[in-house]
């Protein structure tokens, strides 16, 4: 996480699924080499049209995080536990899927 420290993740820590995250909890990402924090400020529906993406994802979770281009696919860390990739703007912050109900969409594990 550059400037933001070194992460050891025990071996059997599981990825975050949306019921597993909630408001107010602490977020991390580290794109383009820049480390930058907030909290989660909102969650709920990914109302975006499947048929633009080519799959649907059901959860969606907004960070108090200033992204920009080039952080797409960076780590998202929630509590320190990985939680998703940066994949969306919300006017800016941070948005992403919880990786558990990424997985699951595209069939994996």
């Amino acid at each position: 996480m550059g400037v933001g420290g070194y992460r050891v993740i025990a071996a059997d820590i599981k990825a975050l699924s949306c019921k597993d995250v909630v408001v107010g909890d602490g977020v991390e990402i580290d794109g383009r080499g820049e480390y930058r924090s907030g909290h989660v400020v909102a969650k709920g529906d990914n109302n975006k049209d499947p048929s633009q993406d080519g799959a649907y994802f059901p959860c969606m979770i907004v960070g108090d995080v200033q992204v920009g281009s080039g952080d797409s696919g960076g780590v998202v860390l929630v509590r320190g536990i990985p939680a998703g990739v940066t994949s969306r703007s919300f006017g800016g912050d941070l948005g992403f899927t919880p990786l558990a109900e990424g997985l699951d969409e595209l069939g994996l594990t």
